[in-house]
């Protein structure tokens, strides 16, 4: 019988904690009925050098209360990175720092004085971003995007290729793939967090995806603030590679 490679042993032997991952901790769906879904986003990034906690939904309370049934505890995550001022996104701020202020917060510069304040009086660093740069290994964050509504999001780094992690999009999905691809020059695998087109109407919604598809998107798993008609656009487009999420989904990247 032929002996295994060390590579091969490695890959064979390599279990799920050992993985890079996302798990939705809140949305408006939930996908486990002893989560509650809310109106707001947060996610949990594991698998790399630290955890980070991605936007902090729109309720403290529901979002630490759906951490303890997935048995994420916050006195674990080391970084928290808030992709936009909506409430829908920082409101659960003040609650997760109340348990766990020793983090670094990143935020778009342009966030309001009174956010950056309550970050640096409850003794957590607050880092303001203008420009793309790395929060950690293989991860980082898009810089702040200029739009109506400024947003960052998160570049991660795989052996996949890079999953795009987004808060509302509020600069345009195809934009923000556009400046990603031209910065880093890689192939996108997977879109999670909200494509922002609960709004648009179908004509703008079906040009939109048309164009998610051609730019060589491989995955999408499409939450928040997205809206119905949409997702049934990109189930329809993507098929198999459309992935259902919501509160409780692990994804593994």
């Amino acid at each position: 019988m032929r002996a295994l490679s060390r590579t091969t042993l490695r890959h064979k032997c390599r279990t799920t904690e050992d993985m890079n991952s996302l798990t939705i901790i809140c949305d408006n769906n939930s996908k486990n009925p002893a989560l509650e879904a809310s109106w707001g986003f947060s996610c949990l990034i594991e698998g790399f050098k630290n955890k980070i906690l991605f936007d902090t939904n729109s309720d403290g309370k529901i979002l630490l209360k759906n951490m303890h049934l997935l048995g994420v505890i916050p006195e674990d995550i080391q970084t928290v990175v808030l992709s936009h001022h909506h409430w829908d996104h920082t409101n659960g701020l003040s609650v997760f720092l109340s348990k766990n202020p020793d983090v670094s917060v990143y935020i778009p510069e342009s966030f309001p004085s009174e956010i950056k304040t309550n970050i640096k009086n409850s003794w957590s660093n607050c880092i303001e971003v203008s420009d793309s740069l790395e929060i950690m290994k293989d991860i980082y964050t898009t810089g702040e995007l200029k739009s109506e509504v400024n947003e960052q999001s998160l570049i991660l780094k795989t052996q996949n290729g890079i999953t795009l992690l987004l808060g509302c999009a509020h600069p345009g999905i195809n934009n923000v793939i556009k400046q990603v691809q031209e910065r880093y020059k890689k192939e996108i695998y997977m879109i999670i967090g909200g494509f922002h087109l609960y709004k648009k109407d179908e004509r703008s919604i079906k040009e939109i995806i048309n164009r998610i598809k051609e730019s060589g998107v491989r995955k999408v798993a499409p939450c928040h603030c997205t809206g119905t008609k949409a997702k049934d656009y990109l189930k329809f487009v993507y098929g198999k590679d459309y992935v259902e999420v919501g509160c409780g989904s692990k994804i593994f990247i």
